[in-house]
């Protein structure tokens, strides 16, 4: 078996596993704050409580794909040395590391925010959420930036030498798509 495989099998079994643990968390959430629902006074409130969930799951899904193609393509990337140039090796990194990021903090604003009492928190409030999308915005922009400077063909359609330009093209639908999520939320 080849390193190329290798790695394709390791990031696909560990992102199945992670997507079922947060599938098991969600799922304990949703019923816990089913036994125990918040006092809503407002309508607006019933829609917040209602549709916010479903941005803050959406990113995590996502992010947990852009984790699974970034390991991948810097797993093979070291295996094989095959990596186009040191600004795409560095612009991968970040994007794992916002991919990570993203995963992380957006998990736990859904688990502030679905909480019976901690969705009180100041943490959780509007003003913070926005300061981490900008954050957060701030992060992929800059994985983009780098990665287009670095393999400025891959985005056009041209893959001239640029080894798993598929991949990397992948990166970018999905920097795109959550570049859009945060421009609307904010």
């Amino acid at each position: 078996m080849s390193a190329n495989q290798t790695a394709s099998a390791v990031v696909a079994v560990l992102t199945i596993l992670l997507s079922l643990v947060y599938i098991v968390g969600l799922y304990y959430l949703y019923r816990y704050s089913g036994r125990y629902p918040r006092a809503l006074n407002k309508a607006s409130s019933v829609r917040l409580q209602k549709y916010a969930p479903m941005v803050w799951i959406f990113l995590i899904f996502t992010s947990i794909i852009e984790v699974a193609i970034s390991a991948w393509i810097l797993g093979v990337y070291r295996a094989t040395g095959a990596y186009p140039s040191v600004e795409a090796w560095n612009g991968m990194i970040l994007s794992l590391f916002s991919a990570c990021w993203t995963l992380v903090f957006a998990t736990i604003y859904l688990g502030l925010f679905m909480h019976p009492t901690l969705w009180q928190h100041p943490a959780v409030s509007v003003g913070s959420q926005a300061v981490w999308a900008l954050i957060t915005w701030c992060f992929w922009v800059a994985c983009t930036a780098i990665l287009n400077g670095a393999l400025p063909l891959a985005t056009t359609g041209i893959c001239l030498g640029i080894v798993h330009c598929s991949q990397i093209q992948a990166l970018f639908g999905k920097f795109t798509l959550l570049l859009d999520c945060f421009r609307s939320q904010g």
